[in-house]
């Protein structure tokens, strides 16, 4: 930053990391879904002052699927030195509140936050301890260790094979005999808790991510109650604030634990409905082959 004073001193910055595959997509409509599911995430991101960069480049010639994202995350962080946070969303991930908050306060002392459970993690040991496919990491040397590390279980390395070996015989119920990001992650956190573990804020207390076939009979519902706030209160009904805006604009939010409207300055607190907050949505990724 002391290179770059021109960049803005406001707090919490959060950039937005998500792409695709260089080439067409193989189903006939896929491009079509790629392409309205990047704009729901352009408007979220303009309505929450939020940068967001899209990447469609193969930056490794061996970390092609699931693993391209990381080698992404780590070129965006050295690319935005202003985003104090990097937000990694998955292309076939829909926001569904686009309301939401991110609780940035709330892991002020953590540097990789991510859905996940510790319990299932820790004690049963499974596979489906943490999901990978939307995460929030701090841009600072912690993570970018833990991102040459999380690497080195990729298909780039020559321990490849024995890494998926390795990662079978920890978490029993591991499907694939190749080695892959989330289980990769697991175990770092799992055989390096004071190292790694300790930073990692395993998110559970609202939908950082989840299936749609597990939420969907929740829209309704949460549909209704924002309809509700919102006709109680004209400030609700629309708002604006562009990443370039005034950072200093007065944002009416709905504070469910109160129940009351607050109005939040660009460097305020931002309070979050987390209760019954559904963001973001995995869409089915059939869509996506």
């Amino acid at each position: 930053m002391s290179l770059n004073p021109s960049f803005s001193g406001r707090g919490g910055q959060v950039l937005m990391v998500t792409g695709s595959q260089p080439g067409p997509c193989a189903n006939p409509i896929g491009d079509h879904l790629l392409l309205r599911l990047f704009k729901n995430k352009v408007d979220y991101c303009r309505i929450h002052g939020y940068g967001i960069w899209y990447n469609n480049v193969l930056l490794h010639p061996k970390m092609a699927t699931f693993w391209a994202k990381y080698t992404a995350v780590r070129a965006a962080m050295m690319a935005h030195p202003e985003a104090e946070w990097i937000w990694w969303v998955d292309s076939n991930a829909i926001i569904t509140d686009m309301d939401f908050n991110l609780p940035l306060q709330k892991y002020s002392n953590h540097n990789l936050v991510i859905n996940g459970w510790a319990d299932v993690l820790y004690e049963k040991r499974s596979w489906t301890g943490v999901n990978a496919g939307v995460f929030l990491i701090r841009n600072c040397q912690w993570s970018m260790d833990l991102l040459t590390r999380w690497v080195d279980f990729g298909p780039q390395s020559p321990d490849y094979e024995r890494w998926g070996r390795v990662e079978k015989s920890i978490f029993k119920d591991k499907r694939y005999p190749e080695s892959d990001d989330q289980t990769a992650l697991e175990y770092l956190l799992v055989e390096g808790k004071q190292k790694w573990g300790d930073k990692v804020y395993l998110e559970n207390e609202y939908y950082l991510q989840g299936y749609w076939v597990e939420i969907v009979g929740k829209f309704e519902n949460v549909s209704r109650r924002y309809a509700e706030v919102e006709l109680a209160d004209r400030r609700l009904r629309r708002r604006h604030e562009e990443e370039a805006g005034d950072a200093c604009l007065i944002t009416p939010r709905f504070d469910e634990s109160s129940g009351r409207i607050i109005s939040v300055g660009g460097g305020g607190e931002k309070k979050a409905i987390s209760r019954h907050t559904i963001t973001p949505t995995s869409c089915p990724s059939l869509f996506f082959k």
